[in-house]
């Protein structure tokens, strides 16, 4: 476990740990390549069909073989489940506030 200090942004922590090197965009389907990196799987799934390189490293790959993140996977999950927590706690409160509503 980590703490953050204030020069740190919490968002971007998030963000950059969840986001597709590829895309740029928040994966919906974590993969691993042969090389260890993480990508969504359409993205690439797209960039193999025209390349035997790792997007990151630019070094031949020994295989386009990929395997589900399920670490990742179980992450998004949480967060998932942490939003909806959150939704529901803030419809008590609004229940709450505003009863006639």
């Amino acid at each position: 476990m980590f703490t953050l200090n204030n020069n740190d942004n919490t968002k971007d922590l998030l963000e950059n740990d969840l986001e597709c090197p590829i895309s740029r965009d928040i994966m919906k389907d974590p993969v691993t390549t042969c090389d260890g990196y993480t990508y969504d799987n359409s993205d690439i799934t797209q960039w193999l069909k025209s390349n035997n390189r790792s997007p990151q490293t630019n070094l031949p790959l020994a295989n386009k073989g990929l395997v589900p993140n399920l670490l990742l996977k179980k992450r998004f999950s949480n967060i998932a489940i942490m939003g909806m927590h959150m939704y529901l706690l803030w419809q008590k409160i609004i229940d709450v506030l505003l009863p006639n509503k």
